[in-house]
């Protein structure tokens, strides 16, 4: 566990870290705010202008540069 594998061009290779992982160490980075959405919980995202609109589960990293 705490590996997965992925087929990335012409070789499949194992990442040695899961979503959940890299998610924390993006986290705690300067300039990211993060925020976590329940199941089925509806939520929007603003970026120039447009709208954009999902239903959790979701983790939503935004980097602020």
């Amino acid at each position: 566990m705490g590996e997965q594998s992925v087929i990335t061009g012409e070789r499949e290779g194992v990442i040695p870290f899961t979503t959940k992982d890299l998610s924390e160490e993006l986290s705690r980075r300067l300039g990211v705010d993060t925020f976590t959405v329940e199941p089925q919980q509806e939520f929007a995202i603003v970026v120039d202008g447009r709208i954009y609109e999902f239903t959790g589960a979701a983790t939503v990293i935004v980097n602020q540069d």
